[in-house]
């Protein structure tokens, strides 16, 4: 996202994870990233670990169970990966006992998100023990960032097909917005099936 990388100091893109108040990125004290979601249409991604596979010093992968995403940060990493904080609207998503995200959140769609905001390096002092690499937390949608009701479809090769809806507004003084999306494809699967022939 070579736009929020203006220089090593960063921009004066407006950022709370760092120290829990908002200040411009260049005055933090932490190394910080931000995606905005401009960054994610211009990249394509799909998924929150996709977006995230552009941060440097930042790497995706997936547990042996469960299929889970993990993130390292600077190589630091486990199988369940209690030492990356994940927070959704500043909530920590992750499990209390582990640390890991569990088995139910196998990822998030882009299109519900407004920014991603990412401290690659400690953030324990101001996030605690889970925070040891680093921190991200992603930032939905608001009502008033969708305004109305927006219908979406797309395909691809391997049988990829996506359907999704996102919508959004004020209703009786209280702001409502959702989303909602189907994908079905028949390439990458995490089951992997071999044939013997003779």
């Amino acid at each position: 996202f070579p736009t929020r990388r203006s220089s090593d100091l960063g921009t004066d893109e407006l950022v709370a994870i760092a120290t829990g108040t908002v200040m411009p990125q260049r005055i933090t004290p932490a190394v910080t990233t931000i995606i905005t979601a401009e960054d994610l249409e211009k990249t394509g991604a799909t998924d929150i670990a996709t977006a995230l596979e552009a941060v440097a010093g930042l790497h995706t992968s997936v547990s042996a169970t469960g299929y889970n995403p993990i993130f390292s940060v600077r190589g630091i990493h486990t199988s369940v990966n209690p030492q990356m904080l994940v927070l959704v609207n500043g909530i920590p998503i992750t499990n209390v006992f582990d640390g890991h995200l569990g088995q139910v959140w196998g990822g998030m769609p882009t299109r519900a998100v407004s920014r991603i905001e990412v401290i690659r390096g400690p953030g324990s002092a101001l996030y605690g023990a889970d925070a040891l690499s680093g921190v991200i937390n992603i930032i939905t949608r608001a009502a008033g960032d969708v305004q109305g009701l927006t219908l979406g479809a797309s395909a691809g090769s391997f049988g990829a097909r996506d359907q999704w809806v996102l919508g959004g507004q004020r209703y009786r003084g209280i702001d409502v917005m959702f989303y909602l999306e189907h994908n079905r494809t028949g390439g990458q699967s995490e089951t992997l099936a071999s044939r013997l022939s003779r």
